[in-house]
């Protein structure tokens, strides 16, 4: 298996990428360092948690 780090960067709009080296792209910062697979397993249980809260927070801002 490779050595190699990867990176999961997110920007402001929560826009989550994996890139293959350890460079921040304009516009996102570094979240999490790992392999490719550690990278996407993070980006996919970030955006599971974020979906699963959605419907929360709609039901709170109408209840306000």
């Amino acid at each position: 298996m490779s050595d190699k780090n990867y990176t999961a960067q997110v920007n402001n709009f929560d826009n989550i990428i994996v890139c293959g080296d350890e460079v921040e792209r304009v516009g996102y910062i570094i979240v999490f360092t790992g392999s490719y697979k550690e990278c996407l397993t993070y980006k996919f249980f970030i955006l599971q948690a974020k979906s699963n809260c959605e419907p929360k927070r709609k039901i709170l801002e109408n209840n306000s």
